[in-house]
């Protein structure tokens, strides 16, 4: 009898730490970011694209009732299985320094009321920006502010890239071109920034 109660309750404290271990809490969002241009020469204006995920997953709860020794009735196991949804209310972009939002394109520098992501989905917002041209060389932090409804908000620094190095160019000019007459010119670019050029 002692044997089959000890089964009994061993049984039960295995459901329970199974449920504990399987719940889970309140939805988080994970920002991820990309900055075009890489980097920036002072007066350019760029973008800052931001990829928000949910990174909950679909989750179970496995529940166990007993009832007691000798009482009529079985033993009876439910499984719940909960969403969880990340409600997204806004996403700011809040800079004190360099780098500032182009409001001429947008009405404010806050996205409102995006809506709700399930587990794993995610959503990408595009934050037109410039760099002032007063700006000095170096790195900045903007900060972009995510606030979830139903789990805890995210502040989350995206760095900005400042280089004011300029281009070296060496043209090599024929000393005279006659009128009608075809001459070659050779122009050589030394790229002394950080970041590639695309074009000359």
């Amino acid at each position: 009898m002692k044997s089959v109660q000890f089964i009994i309750g061993v049984a039960v404290l295995a459901l329970l730490l199974q449920a504990s271990c399987v719940a889970e809490g309140p939805p988080a969002v994970a920002v991820a970011n990309e900055v075009e241009p890489a980097v920036f020469f002072p007066g350019d204006e760029g973008t800052i694209s931001l990829t928000l995920k949910n990174t909950a997953t679909q989750s179970s709860v496995t529940e166990g009732n007993f009832k007691p020794e000798g009482s009529e009735g079985s033993y009876t196991r439910t499984t719940t299985v909960l969403t969880v949804s990340a409600g997204i209310e806004s996403v700011r972009l809040l800079s004190k320094r360099c780098v500032e939002w182009l409001s001429a394109r947008t009405r404010s520098s806050e996205f409102f009321r995006i809506g709700a992501l399930g587990p794993g989905e995610s959503i990408r917002l595009s934050f037109p920006v410039r760099v002032s041209k007063f700006c000095e060389d170096g790195t900045y932090f903007p900060e972009v502010l995510v606030s979830v409804e139903n789990g805890e908000d995210v502040r989350f620094p995206i760095p900005v890239r400042v280089d004011s190095s300029a281009l070296e160019m060496l043209a090599e000019i024929p000393p005279e071109i006659s009128l009608g007459d075809a001459k070659e010119v050779q122009v050589t670019v030394a790229n002394n920034r950080p970041s590639a050029v695309s074009g000359v």
